[in-house]
């Protein structure tokens, strides 16, 4: 007969020295890696003389325990709610509790499946329009496909969620939306931040950057209002819902939501598909092999929803860059009760980073981490690791909303202009940069190169 072994006790997380706010600001990812190699899974990072502590939790099922099993007892810390809200006013991204809840509910009607199969012509009439513009008289000459897929997903989105083409205003919404991701990253990563009507120049820009972006947006809203026409796009959708007690929303609320919708279908879109062409420029067997699949499937016809489960191989290059390349690098969360984390004790009111950058990278569940192979996303290898090895979106109630939108539309801009082009690769990788997103540090060059087929 043997006796069942008692839990073994909550240990005791392991603080390393204290780092410089300058050091973090500097290369959080390298910290991050190098902690987590000194120290394990779970880890924490003191600064400002241990003023600010966090827990980094860079295990699958800590992370979930964090998003998921108990995800009642975290919530989005409001010092990190402070510094988003200039941008994202009380949108759905940056909202908690209640309101969060509400708006949620009013939302999710329009991500349902049936909805998102609707918007798929849009989104490849949108793409196609887009990349008939791009001139390939210079081959040669290596662009920018940063820059081309932020204004590629600018009208993408714009023409999905708001039945409009923002390509005209791209130079100014993409210049405003850079500022103000900058003045955030800087606030996020720095000392805590001084009131927004404080006028340093940080603050001046992002406030400069905040009213351009809401400018844009109520010119949208007032234009759609003034056709006496609700449409049945998403800002349709918006403006017909109704919650339980018959409430719609308001126009500011409206907008902080098309804010938020907007900056998330086209920035993080524009990141992960950059960064995937760059991959595959970087891995022409993988090219090749992505080019007969969209010739098989697809032919010379235009893309449709349809074929989005046929392009099997595509989708695993896309899942493999969101490991590799995560727009959301890490989800901070605040600790409303003490919980065991991995086998570690979390105290109340702890601040709690689940990371994306560490937990795709982990040995454990991703041989040879650095290494880019769409193959680890078969059935068989997927069948083996945790729920959690791969978030991109996050996960549990606060799943990001537009996550099915985003696997929808990947495919089919990917084969859209896969069609036309091959791309080859210009100078090194850029390096990330974990500001706000994950995007390219600077440029990122590629040659786009027209097919002969």
């Amino acid at each position: 007969m043997t006796t069942p072994h008692a839990p073994l006790p909550a240990r005791e997380i392991p603080w390393p020295p204290n780092v410089t706010i300058r050091e973090f600001a500097r290369d959080p990812l390298g910290l991050y890696e190098r902690l987590h190699r000194e120290h394990g899974d779970v880890f924490g990072v003191r600064m400002l003389g241990g003023l600010v502590r966090m827990v980094i939790v860079a295990s699958p099922d800590g992370v979930e325990q964090v998003l998921a099993r108990n995800q009642g007892a975290y919530v989005k810390p409001g010092i990190f709610l402070k510094i988003v809200r200039p941008l994202f006013g009380g949108g759905i991204f940056s909202s908690e509790g209640k309101a969060w809840k509400r708006k949620r509910r009013l939302l999710a009607p329009t991500f349902q499946r049936e909805r998102l199969l609707d918007m798929g012509p849009a989104i490849v009439e949108a793409t196609a329009a887009h990349v008939a513009t791009w001139d390939t008289k210079d081959a040669d000459a290596p662009r920018d496909i940063l820059e081309e897929l932020n204004g590629l997903t600018l009208r993408v989105a714009s023409r999905v969620f708001f039945g409009t083409d923002l390509e005209k205003h791209a130079a100014t919404f993409g210049h405003a939306l850079r500022e103000a991701f900058a003045c955030l990253g800087a606030r996020l990563s720095g000392s805590p931040p001084l009131p927004l009507w404080v006028p340093t120049p940080g603050n001046r820009r992002l406030r400069r950057a905040r009213t351009t972006l809401r400018d844009l947006m109520r010119d949208i809203l007032a234009t759609r209002r003034e056709s006496g026409s609700e449409g049945d796009d998403l800002l349709g959708r918006l403006l017909a819902a109704r919650d339980e007690d018959g409430q719609a929303f308001g126009d500011n609320e409206l907008i902080d939501e098309m804010i938020t919708l907007l900056i998330a279908g086209h920035d993080t879109s524009a990141a992960a598909l950059s960064w995937t062409l760059r991959l595959l420029a970087e891995h022409p067997e993988v090219l090749a092999r992505v080019h007969a699949e969209i010739d098989d499937v697809v032919g010379e016809r235009l893309p449709t929803v349809e074929n989005v489960p046929s392009l099997r191989l595509t989708r695993q290059v896309f899942d493999e860059t969101l490991r590799l390349y995560p727009p959301a690098w890490g989800q901070p969360r605040k600790a409303i009760a003490e919980d065991v984390v991995d086998g570690f004790r979390l105290p109340r009111g702890m601040l709690v980073t689940t990371s994306q950058w560490l937990v795709h990278r982990h040995p454990t569940w991703w041989p040879d981490p650095e290494r880019f192979d769409p193959g680890r996303f078969d059935a068989e290898p997927s069948a083996n690791r945790p729920r959690f090895a791969w978030f991109p979106f996050g996960g549990g109630a606060r799943v990001c909303i537009g996550r099915q939108l985003a696997l929808l539309e990947a495919p089919l801009i990917l084969a859209t202009i896969l069609q036309s082009y091959t791309v080859r690769p210009s100078g090194p990788r850029p390096e990330p940069d974990p500001t706000f997103t994950l995007r390219p540090r600077g440029t990122l060059p590629l040659l786009l190169v027209p097919r002969d087929r």
